[in-house]
């Protein structure tokens, strides 16, 4: 009786984990006017980015490039949202470019749970660790001479002297 207990529930633990990691639905159509539109939206534009920061790079595809779009279209017209990126401060893009969504994805998604934070340095870094943390799941990119500096510096918790390294500071 207790290996059936036991094993009911080592299988029924990873199914529950994964209902709270699940994708939201996409809508079909979806166009945002006002900024009242932009907001009643935020939190299932929260939920698809925490998706798209935590789901491996290699899984759910198709799904990934929906989400993407979805979330991209919403970001770029969010009246209350300003994203800089610049492409000098994170120089792997040139040999991974699909990891500019990813560096996006990390600072908006911080960005969104904190509206006031201004610090550009904290977003920046919020991008670079989603993108070291979904690089790490990855065979291909946990291997990339281009990643292998900043991801040895995420590994050892040095991400932020890494940063002011890179800055010349």
């Amino acid at each position: 009786m207790k290996i059936t207990a036991l094993l009911i529930l080592i299988l029924v633990s990873p199914n529950l984990w994964s209902q709270s990691n699940r994708m939201p639905e996409v809508p079909k159509e979806y166009a945002w006017n006002t900024p009242e539109e932009y907001e009643a939206e935020q939190e299932n534009i929260e939920k698809c980015l925490k998706w798209l920061c935590n789901n491996p790079l290699g899984d759910s595809i198709a799904l990934r490039s929906e989400v993407n779009a979805y979330v991209m279209q919403w970001l770029a017209g969010a009246p209350f949202m300003e994203l800089v990126v610049d492409t000098k401060s994170i120089p792997f893009v040139q040999d991974h470019e699909d990891l500019l969504f990813s560096y996006i994805h990390g600072k908006a998604y911080y960005l969104l749970k904190h509206l006031n934070d201004k610090d550009q340095d904290k977003l920046h870094m919020k991008g670079l660790e989603v993108v070291c943390s979904l690089a790490q799941q990855s065979d291909e990119l946990s291997q990339s001479k281009a990643l292998r500096p900043m991801l040895r510096a995420y590994r050892r918790g040095q991400l932020k002297n890494f940063v002011k390294e890179q800055k010349g500071g």
